[in-house]
């Protein structure tokens, strides 16, 4: 018997059809969403809620109302939260995960030396704006866009908080680059450490990039108070390799420059204060050239 190569094409069309539809059904019941919610508290070892999980278009998902809370420390009533957004998606990206999750609260907690979550290690040793990018490489494949968001780090008695954070990282190619991973920040209040520190609180936005070598950065705009009225115009980094000798935050150690990077940077921060730069090394002298035949 002859099977038309057009009919098994349309057949195949039709399950895959049918599955896909299934697969949006099947997600909205409570059994498939307590073992979605379950394989993600196994995952991140944090208990994971939702009211409500759905598939998007591409297949993604989505929770409604979600939080991701980590265990009740001892002597504590309730557990903590970790992440709440009334909206998060989280799907397959380049090689990684794509979370996105606009109007989030996010908050780390240090209690006895070790950070809840892990990937904020390390904050303590840089309280200000410069924990982001000391923190941002322990994501590894995790990719973020985050929107209007609410951060905290908790250290004991000390909270510091920013508000209304948008913070994207996302892979990025690079010529001569590979593995790079672009991240923008920005913040409309922060840091804010307590009501003392409320009112000093500004506005301000950076963009680094993660390389195999360390950290590069092209720009930094309104970190400092005292350079608050002082804009750095950023360079366009995708056309531009970026340089590992660009302008580091004062609070950050630098990055080990990566091999054969060169330096097409903004000003440092010590510059735009006021701090004088380092003089050039001036050219070396051209020997003296003299017509005078020499004495045999």
């Amino acid at each position: 018997m002859y099977i038309r190569p057009k009919k098994i094409f349309w057949t195949l069309v039709l399950v895959l059809a049918l599955l896909y539809v299934g697969a949006h059904f099947a997600i909205r019941t409570s059994w498939v969403r307590g073992q979605v919610l379950h394989g993600l508290s196994v995952r991140t070892g944090y208990a994971a809620s939702a009211s409500e999980v759905r598939f998007t278009p591409g297949l993604a998902l989505s929770f409604k109302d979600f939080r991701l809370e980590a265990p009740a420390a001892a002597g504590a009533e309730a557990a903590r939260a970790v992440v709440e957004a009334p909206w998060l998606r989280v799907g397959r990206c380049r090689g990684g995960w794509a979370v996105r999750a606009p109007r989030a609260r996010l908050a780390a907690y240090r209690e006895g030396g070790v950070w809840t979550p892990s990937q904020a290690t390390g904050a303590e040793e840089c309280p200000g704006a410069c924990v982001f990018p000391r923190i941002s490489t322990a994501f590894g494949n995790l990719w973020l866009d985050l929107a209007d968001a609410q951060v905290s780090f908790v250290d004991g008695a000390e909270t510091t908080a920013f508000a209304g954070v948008s913070w994207t990282r996302a892979p990025v190619r690079i010529p001569g680059r590979p593995g790079a991973v672009q991240n923008r920040l920005s913040w409309l209040k922060g840091p804010i450490r307590g009501d003392a520190t409320a009112e000093m609180a500004v506005r301000g936005s950076d963009e680094w990039y993660e390389l195999p070598g360390g950290i590069a950065r092209l720009a930094t705009q309104g970190t400092p108070v005292a350079a608050a009225g002082e804009n750095s115009h950023a360079e366009s980094a995708e056309s531009a390799e970026p340089a590992s000798g660009g302008a580091i935050a004062p609070s950050e150690p630098p990055a080990a420059e990566p091999e054969g990077s060169h330096a097409e940077s903004a000003e440092s921060a010590e510059n735009a204060s006021g701090g004088a730069s380092a003089p050039s090394e001036p050219p070396a002298t051209a020997p003296e050239r003299s017509d005078a035949p020499s004495a045999e």
